[in-house]
This record gives C-alpha cells, sequence and structure tokens, in this order.
C-alpha cells in the first residue's frame, strides 16, 4: 500500500501538470489552439488508414440469390410474373 508522502505528491504533480498545460493553452491564440489539437488529435489516432481495403458490395441480385435462390421476373403482355424456384 502506497504512502500518504506518496499519494499527496502524485496529486499535486497531476494537479501541477494540469495547472500548465491550461496555461499553455490560454496563451496561445485562436489558431495556434486549432493547430496544436488538430496535431494531437493526429498524433493520438493516427495519420492515415489504408484506404486500399475494398469491402464487397451486396448489390440486390445478390440479396435475392441469397434468399430466394433464383427469382425470374418474366413480363408477358405487360403482366409481370414472379417465378421462384427452390
Amino acid at each position: 500500500m502506497a504512502s500518504f508522502g506518496s499519494l499527496k505528491s502524485a496529486i499535486f504533480d497531476r494537479e501541477e501538470k494540469k495547472q500548465q498545460y491550461q496555461a499553455n493553452i490560454r496563451g496561445l491564440n485562436a489558431f495556434d489552439r486549432h493547430k496544436k489539437f488538430l496535431n494531437d488529435y493526429v498524433g493520438f489516432y493516427g495519420k492515415e488508414k489504408s484506404t486500399d481495403v475494398k469491402l464487397p458490395v451486396k448489390t440486390d441480385h445478390d440479396t435475392l440469390r441469397e434468399g430466394y435462390r433464383y427469382a425470374f421476373v418474366v413480363c408477358i403482355r405487360g403482366l409481370a410474373r414472379l417465378y421462384v424456384t427452390l
């Protein structure tokens, strides 16, 4: 178990770092703050993800083929009929 002195020191160190960070942010103008936050964001989340990965696109035809095996719409003299073969 940590001693009271080490806990107290850790708390004061953390508060001091917090105050220094806030003082640094307050000293910047809006544009510099914006640049700093964007650079922090990019540094934390990464610069770029690979966009080469192509996800398969599922079309309506694919959905019908999976759900009904084969669905054929035949138009005869203006009437549409749906034939489903399982």
